[in-house]
């Protein structure tokens, strides 16, 4: 989901681990022929992401929706994650709140989901239940018949999967900032108290997760406080 507020680097948000270097042109030197003959064709590098139809799909939606430009390949990554991070800032935008943008991207998100969900007749019973890996892939929560399938089309059509991980982490970042704005008020009125009642938040290991649940009961975003093991 591109635009959620001023977070300044998108891609902790969508996962991306790519250059922002356009591919360079591949000159090959053939003997015995004159250079100026040689046809010159671009190499395709293989650090630049390569978009599929899905993707493209998603980011037409984005457009329409948040009049966030589609990255192409030879595009500047950073140029594009400074535009896109109006999406997931702090406060609220042209386009929302992060939690209003959060929801509109999961709109999005359903759609294309679904659609594939529909075209290869996967069954929400048992249900569905999406999560994301430590490595940034979303992957299902519990055993399903159609469970690598889910996760191929995820995470083999980068604009899905870095739709769905935005989303989780704006849920999990509004959570956190509500909780920590109840921590502030009551600080306000009693500091020892806050303290002690909010000591969980300084633990360095408390966080909110967010799924997504697909069901025969319908589509259910939640947000849930935890502990990490390690």
């Amino acid at each position: 989901m591109y635009a959620i507020g001023n977070v300044s680097d998108r891609a902790s948000f969508y996962g991306y681990q790519r250059t922002n270097k356009a591919p360079e042109a591949d000159f090959s030197v053939v003997s015995g022929e004159n250079p100026e003959q040689i046809k010159q064709e671009p190499s395709i590098s293989t650090g630049v992401r390569q978009l599929t139809s899905v993707d493209r799909a998603v980011q037409k939606d984005l457009e329409n929706e948040f009049g966030i430009k589609p990255w192409q390949p030879g595009d500047s990554l950073q140029d594009h994650l400074q535009a896109s991070s109006l999406l997931w800032g702090a406060g609220t935008t042209n386009s929302g709140t992060i939690e209003e943008n959060a929801d509109k991207a999961l709109v999005i998100f359903q759609k294309h989901l679904q659609r594939f969900m529909l075209s290869e007749d996967i069954q929400t019973d048992p249900a569905i239940e999406l999560d994301v890996g430590y490595d940034g892939k979303v992957v299902l929560r519990d055993d399903h018949p159609d469970r690598e399938k889910i996760e191929n089309f995820i995470n083999q059509n980068s604009e899905i999967r870095n739709l769905y991980v935005g989303v989780v982490s704006a849920k999990n970042l509004v959570a956190i900032g509500k909780e920590s704005a109840k921590f502030q008020q009551r600080y306000a009125v009693d500091p020892q108290a806050a303290v002690s009642e909010f000591a969980h938040l300084f633990s360095g290991r408390y966080q909110y997760n967010s799924s997504l649940k697909i069901s025969k009961d319908g589509w259910q975003m939640t947000t849930q406080p935890s502990f990490r093991i390690s």
